[in-house]
């Protein structure tokens, strides 16, 4: 299963249309930006972007709105800077 199939499955179980519809339209935008991020010279990117998404699933799984809140806000901080590492690498 791809990381946008997990935020799609995401988002069909919060039952948000919202989320479902920003998700399809920041789609491209994403995959671009997970591209550069698993590119990051830091050991285990992918292995700890995966775990984000499975921290930010199991919360939504459990319908625990804090726990998804507080695991979206933590893999949105790894993945941001893994981009501008993966940015600064291919810069170089």
């Amino acid at each position: 299963m791809t990381s946008s199939e997990r935020t799609r499955i995401a988002g069909s179980e919060s039952a948000n249309p919202l989320f479902t519809a920003l998700n399809s339209a920041l789609s491209g935008w994403l995959m671009a930006q997970r591209t550069v991020g698993i590119r990051a010279p830091v050991r285990s990117a992918i292995r700890n972007a995966y775990r984000g998404h499975v921290r930010v699933f199991e919360a939504i799984a459990a319908h625990d709105a804090e726990g998804a809140d507080k695991a979206m806000a933590g893999h949105l901080d790894i993945v941001a800077k893994y981009y501008w590492k993966g940015m600064a690498a291919s810069a170089s």
